[in-house]
């Protein structure tokens, strides 16, 4: 898939494109799994990873094992199981939680889901591997916002906001409305 925006229209986060006509074109490979740690690096009291695209229930029910008899692909949207994150050779490395979002009904358009767990920097790198074996990718920076504006989830306006938010280094004068 591929479109074409004006080049001043583009923020930085979504380099990438090619320069044509003084348009930038966007190749996107939104067929592609991709997954990525969605929290701050370091130590924390809690870690998520999120998955986008095709086949994101499969892949993280690889990686987590749900305390029940439902299986991660089976469950209701956006119902939070209880279970044990695993590494690619499928030991245990923590509980935690974990939900599936089916297309259209998630932040990027896409199937997703997300794990959540401790914050250990091993744990989320070893279950990141783990995805990585069960065919995601890593996402880009920016990548989960730009496949909700290319999906329609959100306009150029707001995919801005989202990215002017993270970036922001103080929060005096931000208030949600």
């Amino acid at each position: 898939m591929h479109f074409w925006l004006p080049k001043d229209a583009v923020k930085e986060h979504f380099d990438g494109g090619f320069a044509k006509n003084g348009f930038l074109e966007r190749r996107s490979s939104m067929s592609d799994l991709i997954a990525a740690v969605a929290t701050p690096p370091g130590t924390g009291g809690v870690g998520i990873l999120r998955l986008s695209g095709p086949g994101a229930a499969q892949a993280a029910a690889r990686v987590f094992r749900p305390k029940g008899t439902r299986a991660l692909p089976d469950a209701p949207d956006r119902q939070l199981l209880y279970g044990t994150l695993l590494d690619q050779a499928g030991q245990a490395l923590d509980t935690g939680l974990a939900f599936v979002s089916r297309a259209p009904h998630s932040y990027t358009g896409e199937e997703t889901a997300e794990l959540q767990c401790h914050g250990s920097p091993m744990v989320l790198s070893l279950v990141l591997d783990a995805l990585f074996a069960a065919g995601a990718r890593q996402a880009r920076a920016g990548e989960f916002t730009q496949r909700a504006f290319l999906n329609g989830k959100l306009d150029l306006t707001q995919a801005e906001a989202v990215i002017d938010l993270i970036e922001a280094p103080v929060c005096k004068g931000w208030a949600m409305r």
